[in-house]
């Protein structure tokens, strides 16, 4: 066996060669480990202010659309159909249709 024994106070602390190089294995690891999560942390990030940016566009979109909407129902009840047009024409104004006869009372 390769392995040196130290005492230190009350305690046995086997040291192998290999020890060091293991640890410095883990520690690459877990740096790169966090490496590689930082960069998908970051990514997930940008995307997510990508997408946040999208909602508020969306958002103005909507509130245009409903906005001319609004315009649009309101030209609308403001509007005056052909009906209204022809009962004034006709009342107001003497008017008939090319195709009509008029009978006017003694």
């Amino acid at each position: 066996m390769n392995e040196k024994v130290r005492k230190s106070r009350d305690r046995v602390v086997l040291r192998s060669p290999f020890g060091r190089t293991i640890m410095v294995l883990v520690i690459i690891v877990l740096a790169i480990l966090l490496f590689a999560s930082y960069r998908v942390f970051n990514e997930k990030n940008k995307e997510f202010a990508r997408s946040e940016k999208r909602i508020e566009q969306l958002e103005n979109e909507i509130s245009d659309a409903n906005k001319i909407a609004e315009e649009l129902k309101k030209k609308d009840n403001n509007s005056v159909s052909d009906e209204d047009i022809e009962k004034v024409a006709r009342q107001e104004l003497g008017l008939i249709k090319r195709d009509e006869i008029v009978i006017k009372p003694n």
